[in-house]
């Protein structure tokens, strides 16, 4: 049994489509607010919430006059059960409420607060078969879902409180009760404007000349204008706001006025608004006309609620969907790119150990190992931003990484700029992919670079940090995890970037250099070794400003594979034996060659059933090298049977996808020895050293 509990503060994503996400949540919006009573809203959101989130229970939970919660809808839930959970909405009841959905169970729990100008009105919680936990993607989704409803539930709340007032006022209308009646209706009326005065929704109420007789402090707070309250008005129909092009709107764009005017139900309008403070802001706007018996427009009434962080939100999961759509099409760029590039490296090496190369074809295998380096080295920016590479973290000093790492940077930069180093000696370890740090530098370093032509200075400082809830929730578009952190802050004094550049600085294959000057994945590529290594990036620039990257990263962090030293001599013993197991065969013959030139014996096979046939004929078997992805019987399938016939035969995977997807699939484990192509012959010689000394004596 698995649980969450929380409100995110951003980010989310699910493995349903994003476009059927935000159809969903819009028919949602659509519904509820055409919803003729309070239960129907919420029977609609518990209904809508376990679709979206694929929840085999649901319940919506209300705070009533008594100040006790109890289950107003739920999908799934016994009636009786649903009926005798109440009580004060504490953690307390949401432990008992968790512990009768899900009992002895497999299921997953997880609950939201309903909130209401920052009081929580209410709870909706979910559960769904099996053991996989809830993620932060999920949580934001029934977060959504709840923030979609919370406005909508509180109008029929108090449409149902109208209702009483009007019945009360009728049954009390004859003879002496009809003074009492009107003394209650009337102070019914005052403590309904009271709290239409006090939700976050804007409420505007107009005659049919246009004068509004009524305005909420809603309405003020939501557009961003000093509240003066009023009754009534001599305004017309008009809010304060411009449009996102920078002009007024027009009297007739607005929602109210068209329901006045023409007799328009508006339905969930959204409507983009520039406040007098400059921020731009997405509103819903509802409207109707009321009209007398004889259908004759007299006045209209128009509510609106701030649906910005909704929007925020909805933007976040398609980015995120981006991301993960390259992130697949870089796996599959990787694989058959790494194949090819091992070929073309491997081969240039043998070539350029040729005692009698001319200096002309000498040049031109070097040009083309060269190219053969950055097309493998694109790849892995590919997979750093797709964050499909394997990471192996090890406990670091970002101090002496970046002090280490600083004579590359220097020469980086070039001669007209400076680095500046601000170590903080007091902070604590990160356990983290060296490498991949340090490739992520290079990469702010070059960036730095060129945005420096006339040079300038690059600072790199460290400090440690606590982000608290507080803090994380300035964060509105990803969900960050409070905790103790080390801040890498690198600063440069650049031109630095406008609004529209900065929002896109971390989008692959975005880049403001000319063509052929840059790929476009050298910061998208920071943002993935980043995201990979559980950490935060957020970027700081104006325009000749120069540019802050700020770099969060966890401490103590858990590690996915563990750091293994290299051997530093290499070569074979006499008689030892390698079997490489390869579906491409020009792959496969040139790892023949690389390890024959290591003086190992070296038998080959296409697959793992030629594998297993070929162990059983073999006198001699010291290290089996096998690609992971292969027709058949794959490498994992392959090590499987030989744990069973030769326990002790070292295995190391090889593969050009390098995708930690592997892993969670179960196509290799996280501690298993493994090589991602293209490597070098000699990354492959001192592995395969490594791996026969290591392994346990045979019989």
């Amino acid at each position: 049994m698995s649980s969450s509990i929380g409100r995110p503060s951003g980010a989310f994503g699910t493995d349903v489509p994003g476009v059927t996400l935000l159809r969903k949540l819009t028919q949602l919006s659509r519904a509820v607010a055409q919803a003729a009573s309070l239960d129907q809203i919420l029977q609609l959101a518990a209904a809508h919430a376990a679709t979206i989130l694929e929840a085999d229970q649901t319940l919506l939970m209300l705070v009533g006059d008594d100040g006790l919660a109890h289950v107003r809808a739920s999908e799934g839930v016994d009636p009786a059960l649903a009926a005798s959970l109440s009580g004060p909405l504490d953690e307390k009841l949401i432990m008992r409420i968790e512990q009768a959905l899900v009992g002895s169970a497999s299921r997953s729990f997880m609950a939201v607060p309903l909130i209401v100008q920052g009081e929580v009105t209410g709870l909706a919680a979910v559960t769904r078969s099996g053991a996989r936990a809830w993620d932060d993607e999920a949580e934001a989704l029934l977060a959504a879902v709840a923030d979609q409803s919370a406005a909508p539930i509180e109008i029929a709340r108090l449409s149902e409180e109208v209702r009483q007032a009007r019945l009360i006022a009728e049954n009390l209308r004859l003879t002496e009760a009809e003074r009492e009646a009107r003394a209650a209706l009337e102070a019914e009326r005052t403590r309904l404007a009271t709290i239409l005065e006090n939700v976050p929704v804007g409420v505007v109420l107009a005659e049919a000349s246009g004068q509004i007789i009524f305005r909420n402090r809603g309405v003020g707070q939501l557009l961003g204008y000093q509240y003066v309250p009023s009754q009534s008005t001599s305004e017309g129909p008009r809010f304060t706001g411009l449009h996102p092009d920078g002009r007024p709107y027009a009297p007739a764009e607005w929602p109210l006025a068209r329901a006045l005017g023409e007799g328009e139900v508006v339905s969930s309008e959204e409507i983009e608004i520039i406040r007098p403070d400059g921020n731009r802001v997405f509103f819903s706007f509802n409207a109707a006309p009321i009209r007398d018996p004889n259908g004759t427009i007299v006045a209209a009434v128009s509510a609106f609620h701030d649906v910005t962080h909704r929007r925020r939100v909805e933007q976040h999961l398609r980015q995120v969907q981006q991301m993960d759509a390259v992130g697949r099409l870089a796996g599959g760029v990787a694989h058959e790119a790494n194949n090819q590039m091992s070929v073309v490296l491997s081969a240039s090496a043998f070539i350029l150990q040729h005692p009698g190369l001319s200096e002309a074809v000498r040049k031109d295998v070097e040009s083309i190992r060269r190219a053969a380096e950055r097309t493998a080295a694109v790849t892995a920016q590919l997979l750093a931003f797709g964050r499909r590479q394997i990471l192996r973290p090890q406990p670091i000093d970002l101090n002496a990484v970046v002090s280490d790492f600083a004579p590359v940077l220097r020469r980086s930069l070039g001669e007209e700029s400076t680095l500046a180093l601000r170590p903080d000696p007091s902070i604590r370890t990160v356990r983290a992919d060296r490498g991949q740090i340090e490739q992520v530098l290079l990469n702010l370093a070059l960036n730095a670079r060129d945005a420096m032509p006339r040079g300038g200075r690059l600072t790199i400082e460290t400090s440690p940090v606590t982000l608290t809830p507080e803090y994380t929730g300035f964060k509105s578009d990803v969900s960050v995890r409070p905790g103790a952190y080390v801040l890498l802050a690198v600063s440069d004094t650049g031109h630095g970037m406008d609004a529209a550049t900065l929002n896109r600085a971390f989008d692959p294959f975005f880049t403001t250099k000319s063509i052929g000057q840059g790929t476009g994945l050298g910061l998208a590529s920071v943002y993935g070794i980043v995201k990979q290594s559980e950490g935060y990036v957020w970027a700081y620039s104006e325009p000749g400003q120069g540019a802050t990257f700020k770099i969060y990263l966890p401490v103590d962090t858990a590690a996915l594979f563990p750091a293994v030293e290299l051997p530093i001599a290499y070569g074979a013993s006499a008689g030892e034996v390698v079997l490489v197991v390869e579906d491409e065969e020009a792959v496969r013959t040139m790892l023949h060659r690389l390890l024959e030139s290591e003086g190992y014996q070296v038998l080959e096979a296409a697959d793992g059933q030629q594998a297993l046939a070929v162990i059983e004929g073999a006198a001699r078997v010291d290290l089996v090298i096998t690609d992971v992805a292969m027709p058949a019987l794959n490498g994992r399938q392959l090590a499987d049977r030989l744990k069973l016939s030769r326990p002790r035969l070292p295995v190391l995977f090889m593969s050009g996808y390098t995708d930690d997807e592997m892993v969670r699939r179960g196509l290799i484990e996280p501690d298993h020895p493994f090589l991602g192509k293209p490597f070098t012959p000699e990354v492959l010689a001192a592995k395969v050293r490594q791996m026969i000394d290591q392994a346990l004596p045979r019989s």
